[in-house]
């Protein structure tokens, strides 16, 4: 049976300038906070819409436990890190033009 996505826009309190090390940083802190259940998630950031937004792929089970998870991220490496959840959505392009709406 094929799992159901959901989508969640997450903006962060500080700005991401190498997206590259963010990327690894931040699956590895979620990583360590989640545990094996970690893979479960079937996370993946499927786009950066500025430096301080961006659109994560959840399985729709475990995005309680996403949305809690982010809320509990308090520093990524050294530096601090803070993540809000502004809306999630079944298809990525709603989560865009609402992000539209609040960038623009």
């Amino acid at each position: 049976m094929k799992q159901k996505i959901r989508y969640l826009l997450v903006e962060s309190g500080v700005p991401i300038v190498n997206t590259k090390q963010f990327l690894s940083d931040f699956h590895g802190e979620l990583l360590s906070m989640i545990g094996l259940e970690y893979y479960r998630f079937n996370l993946k950031v499927m786009t950066f819409i500025s430096q301080k937004a961006f659109i994560i792929r959840c399985t729709n089970n475990y995005l309680p436990l996403l949305i809690v998870a982010l809320t509990f991220i308090k520093r990524i490496k050294t530096q601090p890190a803070y993540f809000y959840t502004l809306k999630s959505s079944g298809t990525m392009l709603a989560l865009k033009k609402h992000a539209a709406k609040i960038i623009n």
